[in-house]
């Protein structure tokens, strides 16, 4: 079984465990590059089918298939608004093979 924890979360069984580390907001205009995109942090998955962030009306406003793009703040090159938006990632696990989905929410702050 693929396990899953958000948010700096971690477990104490230490085997079959996914940790996606999304933050739950950032600043694309920050000069802290931690902080100035917003993407997969950790490599556990052996293949990342896709991952989507949507805008508040459900637009896609950027999607990948390599874990380590991550979205730079900007819609069609200019800079998203302020507010909340949707993520949805669909990868198989490194471990063990199996099929992971989850999605979230993240707020880009000007």
């Amino acid at each position: 079984m693929c396990f899953y924890f958000y948010f700096h979360a971690f477990s104490d069984a230490g085997f079959g465990v996914v940790f996606l580390n999304l933050p739950n907001a950032f600043i694309p205009s920050s000069s802290n590059t931690n902080a100035n995109t917003f993407g997969i942090s950790n490599l556990q998955f052996a293949k990342v089918n896709y991952f989507k962030i949507f805008d508040r009306w459900g637009k896609e406003v950027f999607s990948t298939n390599d874990p380590n793009v991550k979205w730079d703040g900007k819609i069609d090159g200019k800079m998203a608004n302020m507010g909340v938006y949707i993520w949805e990632i669909d990868a198989n696990c490194a471990n063990t093979g199996e099929r992971f989905r989850q999605g979230g929410s993240v707020t880009l702050i000007k």
